[in-house]
């Protein structure tokens, strides 16, 4: 196998492999497969050179944050993954821009943690101040350090939203968005329309902020790419719950579903959701229940078919009589009711 050696050891090169892995698994919002993969692929990789693990440190740190976002716990391990970026970060000098990327990673657990003036001095420093129209003295088109840019002003443009300046925020924004669109970078642009999204959200817009929140979704659905909405807050949360009413579009539903469903306070926060009587309309099938129990996964309609071994339209005839059976209308909502029924 490609990786290991002759006695089926793995060999360091396989680290790189596996914390790629790991990375996309953190974006899925894979947790706990992340982090194994991350640890196994950082054990590897530091056998062939210190510097090599900091792509694994990086998304490791990443999984922290979003556990402690998402869960609302302090997370102790996060502060020492930043501890060991910013060691590998000084100690080597791979890149010039390795210690810039550590950087943008601290300043988004200080916006999260509410450390404004430590954000504002290093956006000040960087020269970001005055962008979009007024680039940093680092810019010009083409220059190695203008590739950073486009990366620096999601935490510019969370520092307007910290701070209320919800004008200067959406121009960020939108130069991402085009700075992005130009690069290829989807997950920049799902980024600049989430953010969008919670800007015209606080300032009472929720038709602006529905329709580019649907953009989002739009590109991450297909990559089951859901780290990048869950770290968003309660702005978001509430607009998916708004959204979930109107999107029709099945696969759009069903990740909608699944975001909703690893967010916090769900079953905490039933009874605002769905209301209702805590008496099941009829009693459901074995096999109603069967499938029941596989809603909670996140999974989508053509991954639970697969795995009940039927056709997507039955699928979706029993998840049909799953809901008027509960008195639901969303995978959501038939989780939370049969959560409070003792059933899941």
């Amino acid at each position: 196998a490609i990786g290991t050696s002759g006695d089926g050891t793995r060999l360091p090169i396989a680290g790189h492999a596996m914390m790629g892995l790991g990375g996309i698994a953190v974006e899925r919002y894979d947790l706990a497969s992340a982090e194994r993969l991350l640890r196994d692929g950082i054990e590897l990789a530091k056998r062939w050179s210190l510097i090599n693990t900091l792509e694994g440190h990086l998304s490791l740190a990443l999984l922290y944050d979003a556990r402690e976002q998402v869960e609302t716990q302090d997370i102790a391990s996060l502060p020492d993954t930043v501890a060991t970026l910013d060691d590998l970060a000084s100690r080597f000098d791979a890149s010039e821009f390795d210690d810039i990327i550590v950087e943008m990673l601290k300043m988004r657990v200080d916006l999260r943690k509410g450390h404004l003036d430590a954000v504002r001095r290093w956006i000040f420093g960087r020269g970001l101040d005055g962008a979009p129209d007024r680039k940093p003295a680092y810019y010009g088109d083409g220059s190695m350090a203008s590739r950073i840019y486009k990366y620096e002003l999601p935490i510019l443009a969370r520092w307007h939203i910290a701070e209320a300046r919800y004008q200067e925020a959406l121009d960020v924004l939108q130069e991402l968005a085009r700075l992005a669109e130009q690069a290829g970078r989807p997950h920049l642009l799902v980024e600049s329309y989430i953010l969008q999204a919670r800007v015209f959200y606080r300032q009472g817009d929720g038709e602006s902020a529905l329709k580019v929140l649907k953009k989002a979704l739009d590109i991450a659905g297909p990559q089951r790419s859901r780290r990048i909405f869950l770290v968003e807050g309660n702005d978001i949360i509430q607009l998916l719950k708004a959204g979930k009413r109107e999107w029709d579009a099945a696969e759009i539903g069903d990740f909608v579903d699944s975001l909703l469903l690893a967010s916090t306070g769900l079953v905490a926060g039933a009874r605002d959701v769905i209301g209702g009587s805590d008496m099941l309309v009829e009693a459901l099938s074995p096999r109603e229940l069967e499938v029941l129990h596989l809603l909670p996964s996140g999974l989508t309609a053509v991954e639970l078919a697969d795995e009940l071994l039927i056709s997507v339209n039955t699928l979706r005839s029993h998840m049909k009589n799953i809901y008027a059976k509960l008195g639901v209308h969303s995978r959501h909502e038939a989780v939370v009711k049969a959560t409070q029924l003792g059933l899941l």
